[in-house]
């Protein structure tokens, strides 16, 4: 797999993606000693301020972007480490106290199997926190999968197919036993220079399998139409507000 993660890209737009990770680290019940893993740590920033709110006795977080693991590593601290591995196959040496992971499992296939391994790596009285995109039927994301059928890729961003209602999670975590739990969607309102602002927004994360599969004078042309189709859809008003749908979970076994 090309890895075309960007980070500076990414922490352009630091403000706007930290304050799901801040909600999700608030609905955490910190306790002494806790085992932790951020499935998905990108640069690490969140995961070093997780491990620091919790004063935990060790995290890990994980991810496959060496690029952004390249961010990360100097973070390390006293039980603070990083590793390079895949979400979809990786398994902890020790029963964990937190399983943490924003807005990096919407990559992941198989959402029910992948809770119920979860499940299977927590400690007594363990907890979740995940955090998911749900914005499929947006335009950032509709205008994106129209582009990949007419760019031959077809659409490379699946999260539609893999992201589960927040009502569906709830039923999924209560199947698992996790029956203390906190499900909801939230809106995250987006206030951003313009319509370019956008689509460099979505270059870091959404965009990033189109980047990979049609190389960089192919995705010159890919963002070009994209923001055209974008525009179409939603004008070119100055400031843009971009209202981003999130769905938090949090259960404790």
């Amino acid at each position: 797999m090309t890895d075309a993660w960007n980070p500076e890209l990414n922490e352009r737009f630091k403000q706007e993606r930290a304050q799901p990770a801040q909600d999700l680290i608030a609905l955490v019940q910190a306790r002494p000693g806790m085992r932790v893993v951020d499935l998905g740590c990108g640069t690490g920033e969140v995961t070093a301020e997780l491990h620091a709110h919790l004063h935990a006795a060790s995290t890990v977080g994980i991810d496959w972007s060496r690029a952004m693991l390249e961010q990360a590593k100097p973070r390390a601290a006293k039980g603070l480490r990083f590793a390079d591995d895949d979400i979809a196959s990786f398994a902890p040496d020790e029963p964990l106290d937190l399983v943490y992971s924003n807005a990096a499992l919407q990559w992941v296939e198989n959402h029910p199997a992948l809770l119920a391994r979860i499940h299977g790596w927590l400690a007594e009285g363990g907890q979740i926190a995940i955090q998911v995109p749900c914005a499929d039927r947006h335009p950032t994301h509709t205008v994106a999968g129209e582009l990949g059928e007419k760019y031959g890729t077809g659409s490379l961003y699946h999260g539609g197919r893999r992201v589960l209602s927040a009502e569906a999670y709830a039923e999924q975590l209560f199947k698992l036993g996790l029956r203390e739990q906190r499900v909801f969607t939230r809106i995250y309102g987006h206030l951003l220079p313009d319509i370019d602002a956008l689509v460099t927004f979505f270059s870091s994360t959404l965009l990033n399998p189109y980047k990979a599969a049609l190389g960089d004078e192919r995705f010159e042309a890919f963002l070009h139409d994209y923001r055209a189709g974008l525009v179409r859809h939603m004008g070119e008003s100055k400031p843009l507000f971009f209202p981003m749908a999130r769905t938090l979970m949090w259960a404790r076994l």
